[in-house]
């Protein structure tokens, strides 16, 4: 699968995770790639990206001059070389696709991302939810990029590995329940490749 892989999201190295306890605690190994993106000269276009209630102030970057959170740059390089693509943004019990910014006012509950939703393949929504029904424990986590092109499906996990809208080192690594994704996935018969880390920080300015 990594070579059908768009050349910026093609794996050069691995993030090594510890799998929680409750599922075995062994150590597995992820195809990563590492990308660099151009720092967004407005970090305050997005009413809703500059609520940090809502996003823990997430910085935006550049992509093709236009303002926006990594995740959906990786959307757009995933569509520009034929897949479908959707960052899958999950609160509260509820995964919402998006494939561009939305633009809400600052204040906006996260609910109200729901109108910006689209609605994506039956089939993929089902993978997703008997992922998460094979879980050991109640689990709505998703990973941040769902993506797919003919047969082949992937998940897509975002880590920064700068520094966030505050200036300060980020500590970005997979969360317990997105651990927990992956090993359901991978005991329904997933494999290894396909799941990608994509680590990202800014290009020196």
């Amino acid at each position: 699968m990594n070579a059908s892989l768009p050349t910026a999201l093609r794996p050069t190295d691995t993030h090594r995770a510890k799998l929680a306890s409750d599922i075995g605690g062994s150590v597995i190994e992820l195809p990563k790639c590492v990308l660099s993106f151009q720092e967004s000269g407005d970090q305050n276009v997005w009413d809703w990206a500059n609520n940090e209630a809502m996003n823990n102030g997430k910085p935006l970057v550049d992509w093709e001059g236009a303002p926006m959170f990594a995740e959906l740059a990786v959307v757009n390089i995933l569509k520009a070389d034929g897949w479908q693509a959707y960052w899958s943004e999950c609160y509260g019990g509820t995964t919402v696709f998006l494939d561009r910014m939305p633009n809400l006012p600052k204040g906006t509950k996260s609910a109200k991302l729901k109108q910006f939703g689209i609605a994506i393949d039956r089939s993929k929504i089902e993978l997703i939810e008997g992922i998460r029904k094979n879980c050991n424990t109640s689990n709505h986590s998703c990973l941040d990029v769902i993506a797919w092109k003919n047969e082949q499906t992937i998940f897509v996990e975002m880590k920064n590995n700068g520094r966030g809208k505050s200036g300060r080192k980020a500590r970005d690594d997979l969360t317990k329940p997105q651990l927990r994704f992956i090993d359901s996935a991978i005991r329904m018969g997933l494999t290894i490749d396909r799941f990608l880390v994509a680590e990202w920080q800014f290009s020196p300015s």
